[in-house]
């Protein structure tokens, strides 16, 4: 069997590109990694090499919006693609409207998953964890970092303005998407589909499937702003323990959090550095990307790598990492409570201790890049019979 894998411009999506051809080549499988940021006159010929299966991020190098050059390429040569999106497939859309005639499409949320097959009657959608990567841990290091959050930031107010600038000829579908955010932002437990359902009925709306999955991939930066939000609200809740801080990620300049004397700043850590931060960090923190049935692969890094989790809820997180004993969680409408759950987890170092040893040994058996890569390859052959 030979698989071809791409390299990107966004670094986790390359690191996890990585960690499945290290594991396809374990299991006697032929990998090739083609790099997308080089001028590649040669990405037919790669095709040509009777691939097996082309395996890709959100997309990237098998097939774009409005690009069905490359899709006729995979039906030419009967290549089925594995697309693995890592975002809500409302801003994807055009994966599902227009895919190769042999496509499978992995999603890290459950809901993700019903969206798809509802609103795009997807055949082959199926549920794939995050992974874990095999980066080793490194031995006796010293916790000196008590709270980390590897996360960047998009200011909210700029995608406020945008949203606004978007809609503003058409000022029925701007109170639609703000109303959305306003319920959002009251009832954080909600789907964003879940939201904006609530939010049409209650003005009367009614749209049919297709119509509601357009409205859908028309709300990106609602989505993203509504994420944005509540990760600067977690750490500005969060601060005010006094407990030192220390954000990795871009995009902070603007906000208030990192004027805080508790806070440390470090924009350029790239996202296989992360990993040794972890291993220095009592607790790590992470906010889901509106995944409310999700996973993350922040998670999963952060037990092997010696770190308490500290996460808001999903309902696929809290049935298979029990509360309390592998994983630790607060609720993003209850945010008044984070402060002393981070109390506890500073407090009582036996808790902690115990959640990352129960909590990697869930790990180390389920959702290493081992576990993914095999679960990519047995859904391959179940589907197109490789």
């Amino acid at each position: 069997m030979k698989i071809l894998l791409f390299y990107g411009v966004v670094g986790s999506l390359n690191h996890f590109s990585d960690e499945l051809g290290r594991e396809f080549e374990r299991m006697g499988i032929e990998t090739k990694i083609l790099d997308l940021n080089n001028n590649h006159t040669d990405y037919e010929l790669f095709l040509r090499e009777k691939l097996d299966a082309a395996v890709c991020y959100n997309s990237i190098g098998t097939f774009t919006a409005g690009n069905s050059k490359l899709m006729g390429i995979y039906d030419e040569l009967n290549i089925p693609v594995i697309n693995i999106l890592m975002d809500h497939p409302m801003n994807l859309s055009y994966c599902m409207k227009q895919h190769p005639a042999k496509y499978i499409q992995f999603s890290p949320d459950e809901e993700h998953v019903k969206y798809a097959k509802k609103y795009y009657d997807l055949e082959n959608c199926f549920f794939l964890p995050h992974m874990a990567s095999e980066i080793q841990c490194r031995e006796e290091v010293d916790k000196d970092i008590q709270v980390l959050f590897p996360a960047a930031l998009a200011q909210c107010n700029g995608l406020y303005k945008k949203i606004q600038e978007t809609f503003q000829s058409n000022p029925f579908m701007l109170k639609i998407v703000l109303d959305l955010l306003e319920f959002l932002i009251a009832n954080p437990r909600y789907t964003m589909e879940a939201a904006l359902e609530v939010c049409l009925k209650n003005m009367g709306v009614e749209l049919s499937l297709k119509q509601f999955a357009v409205m859908m991939s028309g709300f990106k930066d609602a989505d993203l702003f509504i994420r944005m939000y509540f990760r600067e609200k977690v750490i500005l809740e969060l601060s005010k323990t006094g407990r030192p801080i220390v954000i990795v990620g871009r995009g902070w300049e603007e906000s208030s959090a990192i004027k805080l004397s508790n806070i440390e700043w470090l924009p350029s850590i790239s996202f296989s550095d992360v990993f040794s931060y972890m291993e220095r960090s009592k607790v790590t923190l992470t906010v889901m990307p509106w995944f409310k049935a999700g996973t993350h692969d922040r998670i999963f890094n952060s037990l092997l790598h010696n770190s308490c989790p500290l996460t808001d809820e999903s309902s696929w997180l809290t049935a298979h990492l029990v509360p309390n004993q592998e994983c630790t969680y607060f609720s993003l409408d209850c945010l008044d409570n984070i402060g002393n759950i981070l109390e506890k987890l500073m407090v009582d170092g036996d808790v902690t201790k115990s959640v990352i040893e129960n909590g990697r040994k869930k790990v180390e058996q389920n959702y290493t890049s081992r576990n993914i890569a095999q679960q990519i390859v047995s859904r391959l052959e179940q589907c197109y019979g490789k």
